[in-house]
This record gives structure tokens, sequence and C-alpha cells, in this order.
């Protein structure tokens, strides 16, 4: 523990009371007999500040930010702090606002902390962490790997080269070299990242393949191709692992076990089960056998918290496939913007009894994608190229089932997009309100040009304008706006990115001239222009497309469970007329049951 403790809290309320607002009341506070003198509102430091910090450790530990935000600001609040415990609350009240995407206040309070602390502690150490990440983002690279390394250098002094909790640490510089264009440097950074992540998460877990996707930027630079593929299909493997172990729980109660796992791997994996232990070797040389035996981690203390990577413990694509049916195609979704895969999973939920099976992703800068360094930039076409490797990888491992793409406005343009350039790689596409003819587009675009004069690196809110526009359901609006994976807040760089490739939409359209298509538009939609959407559709020169305006529908409607039993009925038929016969997976016993 940082020493020097020594403090007085005061309120103007009951502590009891003040900590249900942060929403963090817990036992702690009913084994520590805290009175509070209501002439004098002081308490003493041995009850009352030890409550709240093990209010605060508890709620930081199991990723309530908000909560452990609320109790470290009252810690903040005492008396007399000494300036070593001073600067910890100020470093941990960081790192909270760091997760929850206040990157202003997180950069004025690790800064504080890091002029305050001992300039050789672990404390020092994480504030340099969180003050190199704000300075990321600001496109202050070379202030950042300065700070990034001399967070590791402390770290790597008081607990060892290969303590396991570097890897956030290696990351962030690894993306500052990265988008630096020092791919050699890079390189190193990101495989002592995936080799800390190995020791601290094991070689099938998320966090590991999350570790390869990031080294697998340095090595696509540097044109290692036959390296690049391996761990890529490593990559894929342990993101459909996380999936079936998903999957056969929903079926643990039913009977016919090896055969379902045998039948899902057939459907989850194609001809990929057996990449396991691709590029393992590669990524254990030069670990120390002590590091494999014995990985060391920080303990969850007080004095130990540091700006972790979220989203890491879930891949970013989530599958769906029903292993009591064959499997007649794969449908590979893309969200709209602010959005994440997880807004496909009703409408996956129901097709995948219908024998489809349902890849649904994360595009980058969204969902998964939010906390890292070089990948939560929003930039539509690599995340085409995204996409394409994906598919690429599915036609290799499925190479008889056909493939459709759905998109819905954001992806709804990004499948028309891949259809025009890679039409070997889809069979079908649907694609829902694509066009980038939006209303009160003239509003939105002097407040992002204005803003771009001024900070335009520096993110705004955009999210409750366009929820506004796309629902007048206050339901939904509630639960888009309050989704922890969803992102409203993007910078003005990436708002002209965005809009840039949106205003290519008709360019696109004109070149598919193979692949089937069918775009869906909302008559009820106020956040896209209709006519806007009947123009792409026009533009397609193939005669094999069709349009479906529905009268009540708004913007959404295959996300978030906005369809209905026509839509779904609609595009199952659709699909069917429109695919060449698949070669089938066959099933189990249709006596299993789903919990």
């Amino acid at each position: 523990m940082v020493s020097g403790r020594k403090a007085h809290l005061t309120t103007s309320v009951p502590l009891v009371l003040m900590l249900s607002w942060f929403g963090c009341q817990n036992s702690v506070l009913a084994q520590n007999e805290v009175s509070i003198s209501q002439g004098s509102q002081t308490a003493s430091y041995s009850a009352e500040c030890s409550s709240v910090e093990g209010v605060a450790n508890e709620a930081f530990w199991k990723r309530d930010f908000h909560a452990a935000k609320g109790a470290v600001s009252l810690l903040l609040r005492g008396h007399d702090l000494s300036p070593a415990y001073r600067a910890r609350c100020l470093t941990n009240l960081s790192i909270c606002e760091a997760q929850l995407d206040e990157w202003s206040k997180a950069k004025e309070h690790s800064l504080e902390a890091y002029k305050l602390g001992d300039p050789k502690s672990l404390t020092s150490a994480d504030a340099a962490m969180v003050q190199a990440r704000c300075l990321l983002l600001n496109g202050e690279l070379d202030r950042a790997i300065v700070l990034y390394k001399e967070a590791i250098d402390i770290i790597s002094t008081l607990q060892g080269p290969w303590s396991a909790d570097l890897g956030p640490f290696y990351e962030g510089l690894g993306g500052c070299y990265l988008l630096a264009n020092k791919l050699d440097l890079a390189d190193a950074q990101y495989k002592k990242v995936a080799q800390l992540d190995l020791l601290k998460y094991g070689p099938d877990s998320s966090q590991f393949a999350w570790s390869l996707l990031s080294l697998m930027g340095a090595e696509r630079s540097l044109h290692h191709k036959e390296l690049l593929a391996d761990l890529y299909k490593k990559v894929f493997w342990n993101f459909r692992n996380q999936n079936e172990l998903r999957i056969l729980s929903e079926y643990k109660d039913s009977p016919n076990q090896e055969l379902l796992t045998e039948t899902l791997r057939k459907h989850l994996y194609g001809n990929g089960y057996g990449n396991r232990e691709l590029g393992l070797d590669f990524i254990r040389t030069g670990i120390p056998q002590e590091a494999l035996a014995n990985p060391l981690l920080r303990p969850h203390t007080f004095d130990n918290w540091y700006k972790e990577r979220i989203g890491r413990e879930r891949a970013p694509g989530l599958g769906f496939f029903d292993p009591t049916k064959e499997l007649k195609a794969l449908i590979v979704t893309v969200h709209g913007l602010g959005l994440h895969g997880g807004a496909f999973t009703p409408f996956a939920e129901k097709i995948q009894h219908e024998g489809f099976g349902v890849v649904s992703f994360d595009v980058r800068g969204f969902g998964s994608y939010r906390n890292d360094e070089v990948f939560q930039q929003i930039d539509l076409k690599a995340a085409m190229g995204d996409i394409k490797r994906i598919l690429t990888e599915l036609r290799a491992d499925y190479p008889s089932t056909p493939i459709v793409l759905l998109g819905e406005s954001m992806g709804g343009a990004i499948v028309l997009h891949i259809a025009s350039e890679s039409p070997q790689l889809v069979d079908a596409v649907i694609s829902s309100v694509p066009s980038g003819s939006r209303y009160q587009a003239k509003k939105t675009a002097v407040k992002v040009g204005f803003q771009f004069l001024n900070k335009k690196h520096r993110q705004i809110d955009i999210g409750s304008a366009v929820v506004e526009q796309a629902t007048a359901s206050a339901d939904l609006r509630d639960m888009w706006e309050g989704d922890p994976q969803a992102r409203m807040k993007l910078s003005p760089v990436e708002l002209i990115r965005f809009q840039s490739f949106m205003s290519e939409n008709i360019k696109a359209a004109q070149k598919i001239t193979k692949t089937p298509v069918i775009i869906f538009q909302g008559y009820s939609d106020n956040l896209v222009k209709p006519m806007g959407t009947l123009a792409i559709y026009q533009a397609i020169p193939n005669k094999d497309k069709d349009m479906i305006f529905l009268g009540r529908a708004e913007h959404l409607i295959f996300e978030e469970g906005q369809f209905d039993q026509v839509v779904l009925r609609g595009v199952t038929e659709w699909i069917l007329r429109h695919l060449p016969k698949a070669t089938t997976t066959s099933a189990p016993s249709p006596s299993v049951k789903v919990n």
C-alpha cells in the first residue's frame, strides 16, 4: 500500500448515502462501524477511508468504472492526504476516466499525478501510461513513446521484464511505432504483447487472439506472408472456439452431446478445426522457461490499478449456428455506425434455426475495437480489408457453402463496396438503408467543420442526435444509448472519413454486375433519405436486384430486434432463391432441445 495515508474525509451527508449515489454500496461498509459526527461532519481515516477504498477497489476490478470513479472522487475530498496517496488516487481516477472515454479529464488528472508522485513508483508508471494514451489519441506520437518507455522501464525494474500485466503498456508503444511507420520497432513490441498475453491468458484465449491480431498489423506491413497466414488462422480458431463454448452451453442438457459437438464444429470451423497450434512456436520463442512456468501478475489492490484493455475477453465476432439443422449458407453481417456486431443478435438467433449460420463481426473502431490503440480509429477502407480477409478465410474453410453479406446503414454501404470490388467472395448481398444522403446533413457538417478547425482529433458526441433521428421509440433509444459496446463519440477526422466513404456508394453500386442484391429502406426513416437509397438501387446494372420499401419501418430494420416475421420470412425465401445449392452438413437427431 502507498504509505502516509493519514487523512480525514469531509462530507455534508452520511457516507453510506454518498456512496449510494455512486452506485457502490458494499458489504465492506457494514463491516466497519463508520460513524460521522453530525456536528463536525468528520470521521477517522481508519474506518471511513479504508471503507471507501475497499468499495473503489472492488468496483474497479469488477470493471464498474462509474462506481470506482465515484468512490475515488470521494477519497480525494480528504484533508491532509500525503503526496504519495493523493498521486495514487489521482492516477486511479484518471484510469477510470480513460476507461469511460473521458479523455480530457484523464489527461488532466494523470498529469497532476505524474508530477506529484515518486518518479520511480508504480503510481508514476501507471499515470505515465494514461498520459501516453492521451498523447497518442492526439497524434503526439514522439511524446507518447517517451512516456510508454518510461512506464515500461519502471515496472520492469520493480517487477521484472516478464511481468504479464505489461501487455497493455507494450501494446501502446507498439501502436505508436506502427502509426509512425516504424514497422520493425512495432513488430518487436507487438510480439512481446503476444508473449505476455500467452503467459497471462493461455494459448486458446480470446485475449491472446487479440494480441495476435495486433501483431498481424506489423507483420502485414513487413510482408511476412507465410507467418501472417498462420497467425490469422490461429486468431480465427481462438475466436471460433469461444463461440463454440458459448453455443454448447446452450445445449448442455440435451442428449447426443458428442454428435452435437461434432456437428457444431463442422458448422463453425468448416475445414479449419486443425489450426489450433499454428503460430505458437513463433510466439513461445524467446520466453524464459521460468516465465512460462510461473507467470508474474500484479495483485488486485488499490495500488495496482492500470489502464487495462477492455473488451478483449470476447471475440470481435459472434457466431450463431444451430447444430440440429443442416447448414444451408453462411450470413456475414456488418453493423451500422455507432453499433457493433451484437446488434444483429436477435435476428441471428432466429434465422439460425432455418439452417443459416450467422457470423456477426465488429467493424474496427466499434464494439470490441474501441480500446485498441490502432484499430479504435474509424477507417472504413481498412475495415473493408478486414472483412475481405474474413471472407477469404471463410471461402477456404467452406468451399461448397454459399456466403451472403448482410449490412445495415454504414454496414449496408460496406457490403455494396465489397460486392463491387471482390464479387468472387460473396454469393449474394442484402443491403439495408445504405445511403449517405441524410436529413440535417448541413447542420452536422457545420458542427464537424468548426470542430475540425479547432481540435480535429477531439471526439464529439453525435450519438444523441443520430439516435433521435433513427427512431421515435423511447425504449430503443434507451437501449441504444445505454449499450456499453456502442460508440457515440467520434472525432471530426473520423466523421469526415465516414462521409467521404458514404459519398462513393453510387460509384460502388455501378460496378455490381453479377452479384444478386436486395435493398431495404424504411419509409419512416428520419435519418437516411429514402430517395438516396433508391438512387443506389437504380445505379446497380445487374438485373438480378430487388428493392423493398417498408412503410412503417424506421432506420433500423435488421438490428436491435427491429425486424418482424414478414421480413425474416422474406429474407429467408430470397436467399434460397438466389443461391447455388449448398453442400449441407448432416445434423443429429431432432430430439435435441435448447435451454
